[in-house]
């Protein structure tokens, strides 16, 4: 079951190019699922049209099954989002700030303590914000998005402008709400070799379009058929000889062989036969992709 649907969504400011365009998502229910694009792709402009912040020209918007516009207020009920800085009080404590928000949903105050327990903020939970980091501006704002208790997230760049610390506190909690806690996430952002520890799929925009889409580990499987081994050898020249041009090898130069990315009984195999002739092997090594050179191939920049 997807929890959205998109068919051929288009939006555009003024008489300028296509900010989105015929953009057909499908985010499945369970996943967390990372949008990613360069800077301008229409990755912030999409969350916004799904979230009916901006009002769509033409497509359709389905949320859990609905059409958006027919049944906004309600959709939106399930929904929890960040889109943007956390807009917080800087003067008033994260409890305060948290009773804000809770009067305004109409919620149980019983809730606070909730979830400032899940985004790891009980502690500090009667500090003033003005002296908060911005790594815990961002737990507290995600906060006040669980407020209401959405069975979904939608958040924008969450893990921008943190440090290391920062960015793996937030990409556990967000972890620990899917997988301990059931809420589905949608999150967009550039720090790809972050997200790649996080999402279960993978949605990417480039000028308004979505170039792929899929779970993230059939786009590992897919760029691991075109990776390559690398064969650091005593002799090339008699690794090639003693192969006779079987497994694809080529010599790279008077140590090193690369093949394709073989399953692991031809390597055993290949690795056997050249020590077998008394070429040493000194080291085997894959240039698997990461998900940033994955990325960077799709988009051809």
């Amino acid at each position: 079951m997807y929890i959205i649907q998109t068919n051929g969504l288009c939006h555009q400011f003024g008489r300028g190019d296509r900010v989105v365009n015929e953009l057909t998502l499908r985010v499945p229910q369970g996943s967390i699922y990372g949008f990613f694009g360069p800077n301008g792709a229409g990755k912030t402009t999409t969350l916004k049209l799904i979230l009916g912040l901006i009002k769509k020209q033409t497509g359709q918007i389905h949320i859990y099954g609905k059409p958006l516009e027919q049944n906004r207020v309600s959709i939106l009920k399930q929904i929890g989002s960040l889109i943007d800085s956390p807009s917080l009080y800087g003067h008033l404590t994260a409890v305060e700030n948290l009773l804000v928000f809770q009067k305004l949903y109409q919620c149980r105050k019983e809730r606070i303590d909730q979830v400032l327990e899940l985004v790891g903020l009980s502690r500090t939970a009667d500090k003033k914000v003005g002296r908060f980091s911005l790594g815990m501006k961002q737990r507290l704002g995600i906060a006040i998005a669980l407020l209401h208790n959405p069975s979904f997230l939608i958040l924008d760049e969450p893990t921008n402008g943190l440090d290391p610390s920062g960015m793996l506190e937030i990409r556990e909690m967000l972890s620990r709400m899917n997988q301990q806690h059931g809420i589905s996430i949608l999150v967009s952002s550039h720090l790809l070799s972050e997200m790649e520890k996080l999402v279960s799929h993978v949605g990417i925009i480039n000028k308004g379009q979505l170039i792929y889409e899929g779970a993230l580990d059939d786009l590992m499987a897919k760029s691991r058929q075109t990776s390559k081994v690398i064969w650091n050898t005593s002799n090339a020249a008699k690794a090639m000889e003693t192969l006779s041009g079987r497994h694809n090898a080529e010599k790279l130069d008077e140590n090193k062989l690369i093949t394709p990315n073989l399953p692991k009984s031809q390597i055993d195999e290949m690795n056997r036969e050249l020590l077998g002739a008394d070429v040493s092997v000194y080291s085997i090594s894959g240039n698997n992709k990461d998900l940033e050179s994955i990325f960077i191939d799709l988009i051809g920049n």
